[in-house]
């Protein structure tokens, strides 16, 4: 891996994502985790863009490959809607519940 290029495309990514460019931002989170794929903020920000897109079910894999200690609430939230947008509802509601716990 290139530390310079993992700055270059996150760098493009922030860019993209300001500037409302959904679709670009998205095609640069998924070169990113190409060559990033250890990176928890990776993983969550594209987790994060599948739900922006519609793609539930690749959010949900991809949050669930990440300890849920690690996961931000943000993502536990990303994660309990996908679920919930796939019919898992009574999961998604668990979810939600631990959340407004903390």
């Amino acid at each position: 891996m290139e530390p310079d290029n993992v700055k270059i495309l996150s760098l493009k990514y922030e860019i993209e994502k300001n500037l409302g460019l959904h679709d670009q931002a998205y095609e640069s989170l998924k070169a990113l985790q190409n060559i990033d794929t250890l990176s928890t903020k990776t993983r969550e920000r594209l987790a994060e863009s599948h739900f922006f897109h519609g793609r539930f079910s690749e959010a949900k894999l991809l949050l669930e490959q990440i300890d849920k200690t690690a996961l931000s609430a943000r993502s536990r939230l990303a994660l309990a809607a996908s679920m919930w947008e796939l019919g898992e509802k009574d999961e998604a509601q668990e979810i939600v519940d631990q959340i407004s716990l903390n």
